[in-house]
């Protein structure tokens, strides 16, 4: 059990005013008095200061995983709704009176055939079978149309939580969207507050987000915890900003006692601690494979918690049995014909973010491939997860690759090429996948002049344009359009251009019955060029994958190396603050923090001194590690 110095850190605690007492000018006698009545307050402090204890139970990013997963390194499986219900009931009948709260912070929908079978209804049906109290919404869980996501609300036993979610037209909520949810449970008023990604709508295909806008929530959360105290005693917050997000907000309010965090698929062993009180930052991975469990203590005189514990349950079927009679209900929901065997790996493709990893570079050969394009380019965050190695079904082409989201071809130059590539170094990480070209990139250079070399293909003689395959997504949020450009088919451009010329001659001999030959002429031409040709069909990106392991037979490697990094460290002991800025995560305020700590304390002995500076911790750190040295 951790413990929170829940009396020192008051401003009004009586060991601070007993401190600020005894080190006046009073007499000695005077003090002992003093001292005896302040103790004897806090002792009665303690005999009646009301705790209260609470279990919570966490989920994030299920991304309607109703099955075990698979992991790829092991091809052993784990998770799934039914080993979820069973460590709930579990825990339920462990805690023999102890109030249990169960929540999920979002991406509860899109990311298995089974979900996509019938549009999230499956998953809320056993998310409310197994109890859950109140879900946040990510921005995955508008994948089916924010009017399905409505109708699931309705058939749902908890409620949906953000408070950042408004109509267009008016400044009020969706009516299915609540901001919060207080909870009373056994004397301990909870306030359960949820927040959405305010980027949701750019992640998004438009006509799904289409009438609702997504707003920063920090002035909405600012006046739900002015509350605190008098309608409510601790705070959670079920939040799909990511753990960045989540460690801004913790700083920002101290009234928040835990956040659960969600969206970019954490696994924290253990709750962070940010800001000044501190607020627990909790996350449990993705897909339904682990639950979090926080057990804590509150004092409700101080309306904060005093102590805790907490554990990052990896659902092992071993370990921790499903539930049988759900087990058999998500069974029923299996959709059977993604069991299908397509091809066979040697190898097992591995995915990670914010680097190049086989499991995207397989896609983006893929995509190039199959639409006979010269270079194909995806985004790294569209490639869901990795590869097993033995035998493919469509299943693990359907996890990888989730999305009903079609190839887009368009011609580039190398300029625009670079431009695209550097752009993406912004964040100084990998967030594009490549195929048919290779660029050399260092990670110390300027924003703007950080790729030093593409390797393109060769172009045939008086070709200057490349034919670049994308995914209609990310063709969307390169060009800002909702839709991909209309393609212009010669025989349409034929049949507009006869309606022309025939137009033209009716106009200047001034014939009758002008429009209705105009019709006949274009559509008897029309008719004669859609029979001898017909619009090339929409490939789905997730087809194309198919098409190329069937083609392919046995993947026996993928290349890698696209990305070539040169490496220049950065010498934390006397690098200027834009050189700092260059770093991933680190900003103009922990560059500043940096130097001034170098200021004050004198030179770094290790890199790993670095930590030291307010805002540094591990998980920055971890990012910037291999970019630095003291030398």
């Amino acid at each position: 059990m951790r413990f929170f110095p829940a009396y020192r850190d008051c401003e009004h605690s009586p060991h601070k005013v007993a401190h600020q007492i005894l080190s006046g000018s009073h007499s000695r006698l005077f003090k002992r008095v003093l001292l005896f009545i302040f103790y004897l307050v806090l002792f009665q402090g303690f005999l009646y200061s009301e705790y209260k204890q609470l279990t919570i139970l966490h989920t994030n990013d299920i991304h309607g995983h109703i099955l075990p997963m698979k992991d790829i390194k092991t091809g052993e499986y784990s998770g799934g709704l039914a080993a979820i219900y069973g460590y709930i009931k579990n825990v339920e009948k462990q805690l023999r009176g102890i109030p249990l709260l169960v929540f999920d912070s979002g991406d509860f929908l899109e990311g298995s055939p089974e979900d996509k079978k019938t549009k999230g209804e499956t998953m809320i049906r056993l998310l409310s079978s197994a109890g859950y109290d109140a879900v946040a919404i990510g921005n995955h869980d508008f994948a089916y149309s924010e009017r399905r996501l409505s109708f699931l609300e309705r058939i749902a036993s908890f409620p949906f939580l953000s408070c950042n979610i408004f109509l267009r037209r008016f400044e009020v909520q969706p009516d299915y969207i609540k901001p919060y949810k207080d909870f009373d449970v056994r004397g301990l008023r909870i306030r359960v507050v949820g927040i959405s990604h305010p980027g949701t709508a750019f992640m998004n295909d438009p006509a799904n987000v289409k009438g609702i806008k997504f707003v920063n929530p920090e002035p909405i959360l600012k006046d739900i915890l002015k509350e605190k105290g008098k309608q409510f005693d601790i705070c959670i917050v079920l939040s799909h900003l990511g753990s960045k997000g989540d460690i801004a907000l913790a700083n920002r309010f101290d009234n928040i006692d835990v956040i659960l965090g969600g969206h970019d698929h954490k696994i924290f062993e253990e709750p962070l601690k940010v800001g000044r009180l501190p607020t627990l930052i909790c996350q449990a991975g993705a897909y339904g494979q682990r639950i979090g469990r926080l057990d804590i203590q509150i004092d409700t005189d101080l309306n904060r918690i005093i102590s805790y514990k907490y554990s990052l349950v990896e659902l092992k079927p071993e370990l921790y049995p499903p539930d049988k009679d759900i087990l058999s209900e998500a069974e029923s929901f299996r959709a059977k014909n993604y069991d299908t065997v397509i091809g066979k790996s040697d190898v097992h493709l591995w995915r990670k973010r914010g680097v190049e990893h086989p499991a995207g570079n397989f896609v983006a050969d893929a995509i190039r491939q199959i639409s006979g394009s010269d270079i194909s380019i995806i985004s790294s965050s569209a490639v869901r997860y990795g590869l097993p190695s033995g035998e493919i079904t469509l299943r693990d082409i359907f996890y990888i690759f989730p999305f009903e989201d079609s190839i887009v071809s368009v011609q580039m130059d190398e300029d625009r090429l670079k431009q695209i590539l550097e752009k993406s170094l912004d964040r100084a990480d990998i967030s594009l996948l490549i195929s048919g070209i290779s660029v050399r990139w260092d990670i110390s250079k300027k924003r703007g002049h950080r790729v030093l070399n593409i390797s393109l293909p060769e172009l045939p003689e008086g070709k200057d344009l490349y034919r670049v395959a994308l995914s209609n997504f990310f063709y969307r949020r390169l060009y800002r359009r909702s839709k991909p450009p209309p393609e212009v088919l010669i025989r349409d451009a034929i049949v507009e251009y006869v309606r022309v010329v025939i137009d033209h001659l009716y106009r200047r001999f001034k014939f009758s019955h002008r429009q209705f030959f105009i019709s006949m002429t274009a559509n008897i031409v029309a008719d004669h060029l859609y029979r001898r040709s017909k619009p090339p069909p929409e490939i789905l990106i997730r087809d194309a994958i198919v098409e190329y392991v069937k083609g392919v037979g046995k993947i026996q490697s993928v290349q890698t190396g696209r990305w070539d990094i040169v490496i220049s460290k950065v010498n934390i002991n006397n690098a200027s603050i834009k050189k700092l800025m260059g770093l991933p995560g680190i900003g103009k305020t922990l560059a500043g923090r940096i130097i001034e700590y170098r200021e004050k304390q004198g030179k770094f002995n290790h890199i790993e001194d670095i930590t030291n500076v307010k805002g540094i911790g591990k998980i920055r750190f971890e990012k910037i590690q291999s970019q630095i040295t003291v030398q």
